[in-house]
């Protein structure tokens, strides 16, 4: 039992304690900060385009976990920066419309894709 306790706050502490470096992000210097919150930012869009082409196809919360870590091990050395925020802000909005969209749009879309396949057929 005390090898299980150690071994998990082995692993657990640095993950609380210095995310950016769990996550193998040095948090040296703000330099990297413009690239890995664009990289960040093209990876949201790219994946809540993908959900739109294709809606229903995971839950919205598996792509965002992993999302949510990259962003959160950037707070120490990026959180100061007003693009941090402004990114937190998108994503959230990005979450809250496809979550919409799903709920809403995304039945009719399926029924829309139906009918025009119906109607392409001789």
């Amino acid at each position: 039992m005390i090898y299980v306790i150690g071994a998990g706050l082995i692993s657990a502490v640095p993950q609380i304690f210095w995310p950016a470096e769990a996550l193998g992000i040095t948090p040296d210097s703000d330099a990297h900060c413009p690239t890995e919150l664009d990289a960040l930012r093209a990876d949201l869009l790219s994946e809540a385009g993908a959900r739109v082409r294709e809606p229903g196809a995971q839950p919205v919360g598996l792509f965002l976990e992993p999302w949510d870590e990259r962003y959160r091990a950037l707070a120490a050395s990026c959180g100061a920066l007003p693009s941090y925020a402004l990114l937190a802000r998108l994503r959230y909005r990005v979450e809250e419309h496809l979550l919409r969209y799903e709920a809403d749009v995304a039945s009719l879309d399926e029924d829309t894709r139906r009918a025009l396949d119906e109607d392409a057929r001789p």
